[in-house]
């Protein structure tokens, strides 16, 4: 710290003197704030709006206000891309624009489908985009699982409503059509006896659901300490998305 003294005149002359301050002779490199008091996201996920952050007003003032932060939609491929073999982890391939809604960001992960027609097989991998290469995005494979389409699969996002119980999973079958809601064809769905499929939703007070079971009384939800067996009030959901 070094210490200064603020002097002046006065209109007539006279001298004034406002005494000794302390002002430092460094200053940091950076400034620190608080953190936003409430962060709120859209409802379609494109803009993230910070409260309580510090606002420089037109006329100079400074006061509490909001931050907005735009962000690009969620890349997504719009088709899978044709390979000859399924990409193996480690590799890159080069995804033309035509691909996706949007190219790619550099160090930017996302769902990469290719299908190799002649072996039909379906990949699902997830990506990494290492590089732009003109309109090309060049895409790092980290992750795969190799999905055989011979005969055609079909993902059945499946969401089933029992009193106060929701459950969702999914299935991959040959099925091209949703299942009608009758408790009757559910073992057409590939659910065996005892078999557990992993399954995400609540029931009651907020009780996770850990998977659905087919058993000697049907189709249930297993939860902790809690099961709820499905009658034929259940509400049955089926989209079908052919891969």
């Amino acid at each position: 710290m070094a210490k200064f003294e603020l002097k002046g005149k006065y209109t007539d002359g006279s001298d004034w003197t406002a005494g000794t301050f302390d002002v430092p002779t460094s200053l940091p490199n950076y400034v620190s704030f608080e953190k936003p008091t409430t962060i709120d996201v859209s409802m379609n996920g494109s803009e993230v709006t910070y409260s309580g952050v510090t606002e420089l007003e037109s006329g100079g003032a400074i006061g509490s206000g909001e931050y907005h932060q735009v962000l690009p939609m969620p890349v997504e491929m719009l088709i899978p891309a044709p390979v000859t073999d399924p990409p193996s982890v480690g590799e890159t391939i080069n995804l033309g624009s035509s691909y996706f809604n949007r190219q790619p960001l550099v160090n930017e992960y996302f769902l990469c489908r290719t299908l190799s027609p002649t072996k039909n097989i379906l990949t699902l991998a997830i990506a990494k985009c290492t590089e732009h290469s003109g309109a090309n995005s060049v895409c790092k494979i980290v992750n795969r699982n190799d999905i055989s389409v011979s005969p055609k699969k079909y993902a059945h996002n499946i969401t089933i409503e029992a009193g106060n119980a929701v459950i969702g999973f999914t299935i991959f079958t040959s099925h091209p059509n949703a299942y009608p809601n009758a408790l009757s064809v559910y073992s057409n769905i590939g659910l065996s006896a005892n078999q557990q499929i992993p399954a995400s939703g609540v029931i009651g007070n907020n009780l996770p659901v850990y998977c659905i079971r087919m058993g000697v009384s049907g189709l249930a939800a297993i939860a902790v300490s809690m099961s709820v067996s499905l009658n034929s009030n259940t509400e049955v959901k089926d989209i079908v998305v052919p891969l």
